[in-house]
C-alpha cells in the first residue's frame, strides 16, 4: 500500500475520533478542534515513513492531538497576552471621531473617498492585506494561511496598516506624511 493510500486509510478511520476528541478538550470551539485536528494528521503524515503501524495508532494520534492542543493553547495564551488587538474582531482601538478604523475604513470605501488614497500609499502587501481584511472580511487566522505566513507575522503586518490607515484617515485621505510612508 503507497504512503498515500495508507494515510487517506489511517484518516479515513481515525479522523472523527481525535476530532470528537479536540472538540472536548478545547470546549466545543468547532473552528480549533478541526484546526487542532488537521495539525494532528499533518504531523502522521510528516511520520508515516517512521511509524510503527502494529502500535496502537489510534493511542498515537490522542497522544499527537494533546500535544497538539498544548501547543494551540500555548499559542492563542501568547497571542492574547502580547496582542494589541484583544480578539479577532481586531481593529476595536477607537478613532478620534470614536468610530472604529474598522468602520470608517469600510464606510469611506463605499463613499469612494479613500480609493485613490489606499492605492496611492499602500504597497501590492499592504493592499492584498486590505482586501482581505476588510473586503473579504477575514480573520487574521484565515490571511496567515491564505497568505502562507506565520500568524504573528501576520498580526504585525495588520497591525502596521492598522497604523498607516488611522494615519490617512486623520489627514483627510493624504498619506503623503512621513509616517504614512513607514512599513
Amino acid at each position: 500500500m503507497k504512503n498515500s493510500d495508507l494515510f487517506e486509510a489511517l484518516v479515513n478511520e481515525h479522523y472523527e475520533l481525535i476530532y470528537k476528541y479536540c472538540l472536548v478538550k478545547l470546549g466545543r470551539d468547532d473552528s480549533a478542534a478541526t484546526e487542532v485536528t488537521h495539525d494532528t494528521f499533518m504531523i502522521l503524515r510528516s511520520k508515516l515513513d517512521t511509524l510503527n503501524l502494529t502500535d496502537n495508532v489510534a493511542g498515537w494520534l490522542v497522544k499527537t492531538a494533546q500535544n497538539c492542543i498544548l501547543k494551540y493553547k500555548e499559542r492563542e495564551a501568547r497571542y492574547h497576552s502580547r496582542t494589541v488587538f484583544p480578539d479577532d474582531e481586531s481593529f476595536d482601538h477607537i478613532a478620534e471621531d470614536g468610530a472604529s478604523v474598522e468602520e470608517r475604513v469600510i464606510s469611506e470605501i463605499f463613499d469612494g473617498e479613500l480609493t485613490a488614497a489606499i492605492n496611492s500609499a499602500l504597497d501590492d502587501r499592504e493592499k492584498e492585506l486590505f482586501r482581505l481584511k476588510y473586503i473579504e472580511d477575514k480573520n487574521p487566522t484565515e490571511i496567515a494561511a491564505i497568505l502562507k505566513t506565520p500568524y504573528t507575522t501576520t498580526r504585525m503586518r495588520l497591525k502596521r496598516l492598522e497604523a498607516k490607515l488611522r494615519h490617512i484617515l486623520s489627514n483627510g485621505g493624504d498619506p503623503s506624511d512621513g509616517q504614512a510612508a513607514k512599513k
